[in-house]
């Protein structure tokens, strides 16, 4: 409660301070235009609005601010899409974030997602999952957890004993009933939970990764 209002405090002073700057900048185009160039223009106006958003998500509950970061995410993607269509993009992020279907699964966090929202909107895109069987990883915080196990029944489980090397590859492209892939099961989300999903409903391929370690902080 107390870093909410200390929150709505900075929000208001800097609703304000982006809102002059942006009027600023669209009342003054031509001045301003004879020394950069369109595109970056265009980009300084979109940054704004980027921080905009970002000053209202600080303001919502979890849910909230889990449904509107990614709804935000999918308009700065169409943004760039638009902006530069004989352009591809990579989209580097968490597997809940990058996948089809996000709303279908069974489990924390299970409403549309930024991969959701591009997939109902264009047909373009490739989405691959990223899983691991063993080892540690870290939190946002960058403090170690160990991966836990996985059930039998599970996409790791199906995913890493087809093979014995460290890194794998599984297309889904194979639309046959019998495969693994296209029936329900549960996946280690951030290798913790264990939410419920039908792997190829949520992407075009995973990568699984044997066994993995904290990233280490640069700044340390």
């Amino acid at each position: 409660t107390f870093m909410r209002k200390k929150m709505l405090s900075k929000k208001k002073r800097l609703d304000l301070i982006y809102g002059r700057v942006y009027a600023f900048l669209t009342d003054m185009k031509q001045e301003v235009m004879k020394s950069i160039d369109e595109t970056t223009y265009t980009l300084i106006l979109k940054a704004i609005e980027n921080r905009m958003n970002l000053l209202e998500l600080c303001l919502m509950n979890f849910n909230m601010y889990s449904y509107y970061r990614d709804k935000y995410m999918f308009e700065h993607l169409s943004f760039l899409v638009n902006k530069w269509p004989e352009e591809k993009f990579i989209i580097w992020a968490h597997n809940y974030h990058i996948r089809k279907n996000n709303s279908l699964s069974q489990g924390w966090l299970s409403e549309k997602s930024l991969g959701e929202f591009y997939s109902e909107r264009y047909s373009d895109s490739y989405h691959l999952g990223v899983y691991m069987k063993e080892g540690s990883a870290a939190n946002n915080r960058g403090k170690p957890y160990k991966i836990k196990s996985h059930p039998k029944n599970s996409l790791e489980n199906h995913l890493f004993s087809k093979s014995n090397h460290d890194i794998i590859f599984e297309s889904f492209k194979n639309k046959d009933p019998q495969k693994w892939y296209n029936h329900e099961q549960t996946e280690r989300e951030s290798g913790v939970d264990k939410p419920r999903l039908i792997p190829s409903q949520q992407y075009d391929g995973v990568i699984g990764i044997r066994h993995v370690t904290p990233a280490k902080d640069i700044n340390a």
